[in-house]
């Protein structure tokens, strides 16, 4: 059986459903009636509107005889197909149908639903996870949490869920079901793949309390300490390739709350996870303060930023690999406001006129003084067109 390519028309929305619409399209299909060609048809606009499935299967066999002194080589080969499309239709208009000798054709006007993810399209963006990590029981769930969080409010990453299967299972179940509308069933394959999974196992984490006796007085003198020890990895769903690996080691003096040691362990990794991948750039300034791409809980106000320029690229000579652009310091600013997309910083040293747009910001410490030049270093950011770090 062929199928005609057919012509996308327009789209419009469907104000019942929020996020869905109706795509119409015109296609063309044949077969032996005028049922199986209209049938045709509507399989091809479902393919143009939410594509197909192909699988392809070939097996092949080899017969050899010897005769008379002649060898003869007999190839057989078979080859099955299997196209797969799905989808709903909310209706059709037949503008030509026609049968003769050869078969029907009929030519279609099909209106198909489709469903749009609200907000960011989560395909323009890395699409990560975070799995639950391993060890330290209750310790784990609030490290990972924290990480989970950090990188939802950095807006970097489409970052998608792994572990509420069951209440997705059931919301599934109820779109499948007969009692929700047929445009409901377009947001069934909507479901997106990763790239990349954040993995990580708790070493250590606990609380220590000791006491010492003061040598001059003979008081006993308490103290306690949160820590905790937790390495991370980031691997590559489609080739297992572990693309980084560190371990973080936090030591809260003075605190006696396990939940803040896994708040601020849970911090760190997603700020490293951050700078390694997507470092913070400077977007605009103006009336005195630099705007940063980004804010929320990942950014505190009073933190300093040491703002670099980047150089030529840098690369491996034995790998070949781009280790980065040199990057040279030529600024130090201060958060003052955040919001939660962006953040806003004042100059602390440096000259704010050199400061340009998509300059690296990078974490670091109040200058003690304003004198002294920097010397170029080598960065790990490497910067595609689309954004982000190449991993």
């Amino acid at each position: 059986m062929k199928y005609f390519k057919g012509i996308l028309l327009a789209a419009a929305l469907l104000p019942a459903i929020a996020g869905a619409a109706i795509v119409q399209v015109q296609v063309k299909g044949t077969g032996l009636s005028e049922d199986t060609a209209v049938e045709s048809a509507l399989v091809q606009a479902l393919r143009q509107v939410h594509g197909m499935d192909i699988k392809s299967v070939q097996q092949s066999s080899q017969f050899q005889q010897k005769a008379d002194g002649k060898a003869t080589t007999e190839v057989n080969v078979n080859r099955q197909s299997r196209i797969e499309a799905g989808g709903q239709i909310a209706g059709y208009d037949i503008i030509d149908s026609q049968c003769g000798a050869d078969g029907c054709t009929a030519s279609l006007n099909v209106r198909v639903h489709k469903y749009e993810v609200p907000g960011l399209a989560g395909d323009k963006r890395r699409r990560i996870a975070v799995l639950p990590f391993t060890g330290g029981k209750e310790f784990r769930k609030l490290v990972a949490s924290q990480v989970q969080e950090q990188l939802v409010q950095s807006r970097r990453f489409a970052v998608l869920d792994r572990e509420q299967e069951e209440a997705y299972n059931a919301e599934k179940s109820l779109w499948q079901s007969g009692d929700v509308p047929l445009a409901e069933k377009a947001r069934l394959g909507k479901v997106l793949g990763l790239d990349y999974i954040v993995t990580g196992s708790i070493e250590k984490a606990g609380v220590h309390r000791w006491a010492d006796n003061v040598a001059l007085t003979g008081e006993r003198e308490d103290h306690v300490r949160t820590y905790a020890t937790v390495r991370y990895q980031i691997i590559a769903i489609a080739s297992r390739q572990v693309k980084w690996s560190d371990t973080v080691t936090v030591s809260l003096t003075g605190v006696d709350n396990l939940e803040q040691g896994a708040v601020v362990t849970g911090g760190k990794i997603a700020q490293e996870l951050l700078d390694n991948i997507y470092p913070m750039r400077v977007v605009s300034s103006s009336n005195g303060e630099i705007i940063l791409n980004q804010g929320g809980k990942t950014v505190k106000v009073g933190s300093h930023y040491h703002i670099y320029a980047l150089g030529e690229m840098i690369v491996d000579p034995y790998t070949k690999e781009p280790l980065g652009q040199s990057e040279t310091k030529i600024a130090t600013v201060k958060v003052v406001r955040v919001h939660p997309k962006m953040s806003y910083a004042t100059l602390v040293m440096g000259d704010l006129n050199s400061i340009q747009n998509g300059f690296i910001a990078r974490s670091g410490r109040a200058p003690h003084s304003a004198s002294g030049k920097e010397k170029p270093v080598k960065s790990n950011v490497v910067v595609p067109e689309s954004g982000g770090v190449i991993l």
